[in-house]
């Protein structure tokens, strides 16, 4: 039979390696989170620059039609809730909406020539490999935590 403070001894190795673990594992899935969010935002803004690129002669002819169907050409990219496009005036031009739920992310982009604003562009955007990406994170972690709290009392 152990004593009293054998069993506390034990327990305090136990407890103090798997909190120690358990802190570790949240702030790397911080890190995590942050880090899919940065590498979607900056996807997103690279694909506004090219589609921003595309719309400004669609705008500058006032043809709304071509506008359509190049924010058509984003229906197969599910992380796009919606996108609008505004002409000078602020007035909607063309628009492709893909749900009415809210997206995770908003981003603006304006449409320039000859130093002049001719359009804004809209984009509402969704971090569809986020959730995934936290579930196989957060089940990877409680495996190492649960074959950890073993090496912790053998340590102890």
């Amino acid at each position: 039979m152990k004593s009293p403070i054998v069993k506390r001894i034990i327990l305090f190795g136990v407890l103090s390696g798997v909190i120690s673990l358990i802190l570790a594992i949240i702030g790397f899935g911080i890190v995590e989170v942050y880090k899919i969010k940065r590498e979607s935002r900056n996807k997103l803004a690279s694909q506004m620059d090219i589609l921003a690129y595309n719309l400004q002669p669609t705008l500058l002819f006032d043809d709304t039609e071509a506008a359509n169907k190049i924010l058509m050409s984003l229906r197969d990219d599910k992380s796009i809730n919606k996108a609008v496009l505004y002409n000078a005036n602020g007035d909607e031009f063309a628009a492709f909406v893909n749900s009415a739920v809210p997206g995770d992310l908003t981003l603006n982009k304006l449409i320039v020539y000859d130093n002049k604003i001719v359009g804004r562009l809209v984009i509402d955007f969704f971090y569809l490999g986020l959730n995934a990406s936290i579930v196989t994170y957060l089940l990877i972690s409680f495996l190492i935590i649960l074959l950890s709290i073993p090496d912790s009392y053998i340590l102890s």
